[in-house]
């Protein structure tokens, strides 16, 4: 039987490109590094943060391969790269699964499959994960996300019942439903179906009700703060573990509030000494300057400086 990804932070990466919309090799590699140092459990590459929508299938195996071998090469193999795998067909998803496997993905991070508005229900979501998850090579983590799934948001009875499916481990959730990952932790503990939360300003609330941590976009720019952040509940430090989660909720709302997604790229580019905020087009880049005057910019400075000086 499959294992769920370890608890803990895992990070949905942004993707560095090149001034011409090229993959930046170079700013992947000294980012996925400096993520591994930072402590991250996973690093997951093709989420929204990865701009998957907009890479092509070679590209897609392309990411994978660099961060699996910077992983590999800096000792860090005990770190497991998850690739977002999700497509309109079943039948696509399933083989964006094998070429991730294939790859060096370690697990396949899937959207209930939805190409029409109200033509797909939760039975029929059923029906392809666990077809998705009977021929995937790899283990399967759903992607509970309905602003992209045309509404459809699977309940937790949904999510319980393919969590009894030997290969499907684990569960995003970008619904923001504190209730329903609470009824999901209360049933399955991290090692049994990991549920993470989807953005970090609710990290600590997630794992007081016993999820398994988060899978999400801040951690890009503070991954040292998150791992701290987890370390410090586990700990049982719960007042130096809140005043940190107040820190990287403010700045985690800066940049989704600002730029979100671009946003990412912008600030470690500016702060962290490579890459560039160049996305692929038609999304826009954030200037250099987004943050500067904005009533959240100190928030964002604050949570840059405790990095650094961690």
């Amino acid at each position: 039987m499959a294992h769920p990804p370890p608890p803990g932070c895992h990070v949905a990466a942004v993707l560095f490109m090149t001034e011409n919309e090229d993959l930046d090799p170079e700013a992947i590699e000294s980012h996925t590094l400096r993520l591994a140092l930072g402590g991250v459990a996973g690093i997951l590459v093709h989420g929204d943060n990865g701009e998957a929508q907009l890479l092509s299938e070679s590209e897609r195996r392309d990411v994978i391969k660099i961060t699996r071998q910077v992983l590999d090469k800096n000792g860090f193999t005990n770190v497991p790269v998850i690739a977002g795998a999700s497509a309109s067909s079943t039948r696509m998803t399933v083989q964006l699964c094998k070429e991730a496997a294939d790859s060096g993905a370690s697990y396949a991070l899937v959207l209930a499959p939805v190409p029409w508005p109200l033509k797909i229900t939760p039975e029929s979501a059923i029906a392809s994960y666990r077809t998705i998850a009977d021929n995937s090579p790899i283990p399967i983590i759903i992607y509970n996300f309905p602003t992209v799934t045309n509404g459809l948001n699977l309940d937790s009875d949904v999510i319980a019942d393919l969590a009894e499916h030997p290969k499907i481990v684990g569960v995003k959730l970008a619904c923001g439903e504190m209730g329903k990952l609470h009824r999901l932790a209360s049933v399955f503990s991290p090692s049994e179906f990991g549920i993470y939360t989807s953005t970090t300003d609710c990290m600590l609330h997630g794992m007081i009700s016993g999820c398994a941590g988060t899978m999400s976009a801040s951690p890009n720019i503070t991954p040292k703060l998150h791992v701290k952040l987890y370390d410090l509940f586990k700990q049982g430090n719960m007042d130096e573990a809140l005043k940190l989660q107040t820190d990287i909720a403010h700045a985690d709302w800066a940049v989704r509030k600002l730029a979100p997604l671009s946003g990412f790229k912008t600030v470690v580019a500016k702060n962290f000494g490579y890459g560039s905020n160049v996305v692929r087009s038609p999304l826009k880049a954030a200037g250099a300057n987004t943050f500067v005057g904005s009533k959240h910019s100190a928030a964002l400075e604050k949570v840059i400086w405790m990095e650094k000086h961690l």
